[in-house]
């Protein structure tokens, strides 16, 4: 186990850098330009997306080279199931599937993987809906793919620190690897959207985050895993828990996507893009500093019961939230009739990459014909 540390410490660093480099190139050189209202992220080859599975990827491959040990059976499996993932994500950022497509193939996928891995019935099938629901979490969701990659980096670093802890130096390298490709990629975003995710990237992600946490946990204690995966992704729980809860009292389909995610809520109450990224992130380091703690034996299962409590009262105050309806469209002033309508823009973002809805087509043609009649006066 000292070895193979000491192996990881000498090549994780410099191959984490490159990956990240090689991602950041990709997606500044091929991701189209223009602004972001101009740009349709469906129906379209998403290369930041590309970039991060082939990182992801190719450091699984190079493990054995870099010195770090080859995969295990399960992680070779779980590989593979990430790249069948990838691939129904690039088909469905040209040809959209629909939510139940994507369940359908998710799930075989997750089986493979529980079933390597050797877990038994009852929990077998509590991982494989488990790493479905991760799946389907993360992606794609490409209006907030900044949030979403800030959340994955932070969950893929815990994740990545845990396989380090217990001597999985490639599955380490694996894990890092896709978080400096999340970090590399949210720096495309930097100054203008350039680059998204799509589904190609949100559902490798997604999957590879949830298979690898299954892993990861297999033998151990049930309390701790439970703290651990709670830990790790509070905020993909919270958000789950209040698009269901709010879409099941305004009668709306589940499986159907919307702008009700807390990316939006947070940008509604007046968060900036960066803003969003940067509490979101900030909840999953919290959590994924609980995970480390619990893996040196610092701190009991019990230890996150405060983040749960923290989790539940996010949900109350976010679901107050309006997101629905023509007051959370912005067609009703909320001053009265006199009040000019609030206009909002989609604006390139920094991180988030959260837009906002589209001015009023009428409201900007009045105003646009009123400025050209001063013009000729």
């Amino acid at each position: 186990m000292v070895h193979g540390l000491a192996v990881a410490a000498t090549v994780l660093p410099p191959t984490v850098m490159l990956a990240g480099l090689v991602v950041r190139t990709a997606a500044l050189r091929l991701a189209p330009h223009g602004r972001l209202a101009g740009y349709d992220r469906r129906s379209r080859f998403h290369p930041g997306g590309v970039a991060v599975v082939l990182a992801t990827l190719g450091a699984a491959g190079a493990a054995p080279l870099l010195g770090v040990g080859g995969l295990g059976k399960e992680t070779a499996v779980l590989v593979v199931a990430s790249a069948a993932m990838a691939l129904l994500g690039a088909v469905d950022d040209v040809w959209p599937l629909g939510t139940r497509m994507r369940l359908v193939v998710a799930s075989p996928a997750a089986l493979a993987v529980v079933v390597a891995s050797g877990l038994g019935p009852w929990p077998g099938v509590l991982a494989v809906v488990w790493i479905v629901f991760l799946t389907n979490a993360f992606g794609p969701r490409g209006d907030a793919d900044g949030a979403t990659g800030t959340v994955a980096a932070m969950t893929a670093l815990g994740l990545g620190a845990c396989a380090l802890i217990a001597g999985r130096s490639a599955d380490a390298l694996v894990l890092g690897v896709l978080a400096a490709a999340l970090i590399a990629f949210l720096l495309t975003t930097r100054h203008a959207v350039r680059a998204f995710l799509g589904g190609c990237g949100s559902l490798f992600t997604g999957f590879t985050l949830g298979a690898a946490a299954v892993v990861l946990h297999v033998g151990e204690p049930a309390p701790r895993s439970a703290a651990e995966l709670f830990a790790l992704n509070a905020v993909v729980l919270a958000d789950a828990c209040v698009v269901t809860l709010s879409r099941r009292c305004a009668g709306r389909p589940l499986l159907h996507g919307a702008r009700d995610h807390i990316a939006h809520r947070l940008r509604r109450v007046g968060l900036t893009p960066r803003g969003v990224a940067v509490v979101l992130g900030g909840v999953s380091l919290i959590g994924t500093l609980h995970v480390l703690l619990l893996q040196g034996g610092w701190l009991a299962p019990a230890a996150v019961l405060p983040l749960v409590g923290a989790d539940l009262a996010a949900v109350v105050l976010l679901l107050g939230v309006p997101v629905y309806g023509a007051a959370a469209r912005g067609e009703v002033p909320r001053g009265g009739a006199g009040h000019v309508p609030h206009q909002t823009y989609a604006t390139p973002s920094l991180v988030g990459s959260v837009r906002m809805p589209p001015v009023d087509a009428s409201f900007t043609g009045r105003t646009e014909t009123i400025a050209g009649r001063r013009r000729e006066e």
